[in-house]
């Protein structure tokens, strides 16, 4: 059962997309706004900028795996180590790892960078040929955990204009945990 912490960013759902619509006509790229939600991440809200090629990995209102998306990888950094353990060392279907070695620690370079850098940049994560960039937002206590991202094309979000993003990145972040914060 959800509690009524989760809710609270649907209340405000109009202004926060307003956000992350800004963030990708800031950027020109495919935006996202994701919030932790049984071990996986749920899609709040999609923006789409300028940008030739529109990332449609996720659509608003489905739920990925956290290993699957910028968003869930950011919200790893919310679960005890324990179960992040737990979630890479997790079985697919078909009994396999869910994550081969050299990805899952590329990940863990992610959630690494979460916390000594308060964002990540990464490329070919989820999706080959696809970079991406992720920040959480800023929550109180009770508050669901979110995360804003960012992606394009490896070509079109490099390393250098990550880097020139992320305060761009941090600064939606921080407007979407306002919003939700003047609404309580």
């Amino acid at each position: 059962m959800m509690g009524t912490g989760w809710l609270h960013p649907v209340e405000h759902l109009a202004e926060v997309r307003d956000v992350i619509q800004q963030l990708a006509e800031r950027s020109t790229m495919t935006t996202f706004l994701g919030v932790l939600l049984h071990r996986r991440v749920y899609y709040l809200a999609r923006g789409q900028g300028s940008s030739p090629v529109h990332i449609n990995s996720v659509r608003v209102g489905e739920t990925r795996a956290l290993t699957a998306t910028h968003a869930g990888i950011a919200l790893l950094d919310m679960l005890p180590t324990a179960m992040q353990d737990s979630v890479f060392g997790g079985s697919g279907r078909d009994g396999e790892p869910v994550c081969d070695p050299r990805r899952m620690l590329e990940i863990r370079r992610c959630v690494n960078d979460i916390r000594t850098r308060g964002y990540f940049y990464g490329h070919d994560i989820t999706i080959p040929g696809v970079a991406g960039m992720a920040v959480l937002v800023p929550s109180a206590e009770g508050a669901p955990h979110m995360a804003v991202t960012i992606a394009a094309l490896n070509e079109y979000l490099t390393p250098e204009r990550a880097e020139r993003l992320s305060k761009d990145l941090v600064a939606a972040a921080d407007r979407v945990a306002a919003v939700l914060a003047a609404g309580r």
